[in-house]
């Protein structure tokens, strides 16, 4: 039995399962994407608690004279300014706005807490705290949900004069002449127990200082790991009073004397 179709007919199928043929199938970027490289896609997990969008976050800043820190408060909760312990204050704390802003003072341990919080969002005054010390200059802002858990600071300059202090580095040698105290980063780890393991490591965002014990006349020589820890990079660094100063930054290093003494560097 011949069945006749209309030419228009014959013409519209055609056309369709042409444009079928062509038609791309989607495959998700997941199933095509290497598992490693598909991490790129993500979204980064958050290291510090999110808790109904409040960054519950502790901030440390680096103390730098005469410099404005910004402080983040939410009225519906205390943000805490923790200083130095040991620290006094020399009065309370002076704020612009003592109608719309709450502070407290609490100690506990030689360590003072000064809690601070605002009344409403959108506000804006400045605190100054006066210690026995030093003078700390904060610009508070409150936000509806965003603020910060607690405040504190670390102490770059007095952690390099302990440092010349404990052991016995001298400010007028060759060391202390270019470096900038205030961008100095202590945040390394060391690790191993040869005897000639560093006793500090430390950088000024330009160079990384590894300091060794004066019983060490020539340490053994120091390599910089590369990313998959494989190999490692060739860099410039020299020894002097005790020191290796290296022309660069690193994340991971070793010092290598054998096949068995071995010393790794780690930034943090």
């Amino acid at each position: 039995m011949n069945i006749k179709y209309p030419l228009f007919f014959v013409i519209f199928l055609l056309i369709g399962c042409n444009h079928v043929q062509k038609k791309e199938i989607f495959i998700p970027a997941k199933q095509i994407i290497p598992k490693i490289n598909y991490k790129s896609f993500e979204i980064p997990q958050l290291t510090n608690q999110v808790v109904h969008n409040n960054i519950n976050a502790v901030k440390k800043y680096d103390y730098i004279d005469n410099y404005m820190y910004e402080v983040y408060c939410s009225p519906g909760y205390v943000t805490n300014i923790i200083l130095q312990p040991g620290e006094k204050l020399v009065s309370p704390p002076i704020y612009g706005d003592r109608v719309r802003w709450k502070i407290l003072i609490q100690s506990s341990k030689k360590i003072i807490y000064i809690l601070v919080q605002p009344l409403k969002v959108g506000l804006i005054t400045n605190i100054e705290i006066m210690t026995d010390r030093r003078v700390y200059h904060i610009e508070a802002k409150s936000f509806k949900s965003l603020y910060h858990a607690a405040i504190s600071w670390r102490y770059p300059r007095e952690e390099f004069e302990n440092m010349q202090h404990k052991f016995g580095m001298k400010t007028q040698n060759k060391i202390c002449e270019n470096i900038d105290i205030h961008r100095l980063n202590f945040n390394y780890k060391i690790k191993g127990n040869a005897a000639f393991k560093p006793i500090n490591v430390f950088d000024d965002g330009y160079k990384t200082y590894i300091q060794f014990s004066n019983t060490i006349k020539r340490p053994p020589p120091l390599f910089i790991m590369t990313n998959n820890q494989k190999g490692h990079i060739n860099t410039n660094y020299k020894f002097i009073n005790n020191y290796y100063i290296v022309d660069r930054l690193f994340k991971k290093a070793a010092l290598k004397q054998g096949k068995f003494k071995v010393i790794y560097i780690n930034k943090l």
